[in-house]
């Protein structure tokens, strides 16, 4: 351990030689960019509050059941409050990689024309009140369950079945 020291006192003097130096990150070796993406993944909230269960989190939980789905809005109401109530800080929402992020979870972001009236996905015979302008687009995280200390929430039956 005595040389990881002077092995980065080494790094720094070559960095500081070069003629343009873009990034450290470009001229480190690739292990140190291996350990900056773990310690980058381990310290997100949106990861963390991914992999708490029940137990750390008592408040809101997230659990992967196939064949469920939450809204997005549903996820980023919990996400959000976890993030500030566990961690004292307002999250905010990158539609870039927080979606790479569910899915190196398991969970798929999607988007659907729900039906209005009943909240199934909308196709014709859906309900009585069926009609193409009467539908709107949702986003959803398929596989997805969110547990409260209340009870689960962020889905119902009669839609969860039909998507």
């Amino acid at each position: 351990m005595a040389e990881v020291p002077a092995i980065f006192l080494q790094m720094i003097a070559e960095y500081q030689k070069m003629d343009k130096p873009d990034s450290f990150w470009k001229t480190c070796p690739p292990e140190l960019l291996h350990i900056k993406e773990d310690n980058a993944e381990l310290q997100n909230k949106l990861v963390m509050f991914l992999n708490e269960g029940q137990f750390s989190n008592p408040r809101k939980w997230v659990e992967r059941v196939e064949g469920k789905h939450v809204l997005l809005e549903e996820f980023k109401s919990a996400y959000f409050s976890y993030a500030k109530f566990k961690h004292g800080i307002n999250a905010k929402w990158d539609s870039k990689l927080e979606p790479v992020i569910l899915s190196n979870h398991g969970f798929e972001q999607v988007t659907y024309n729900l039906c209005k009236s009943c909240g199934k996905k909308a196709a014709k015979g859906c309900c009585r009140n069926y009609h193409p302008t009467n539908r709107q687009k949702k986003q959803v995280i398929n596989s997805m369950v969110i547990h409260s200390s209340d009870g689960p929430y962020g889905f119902r039956a009669d839609y969860d079945d039909d998507l």
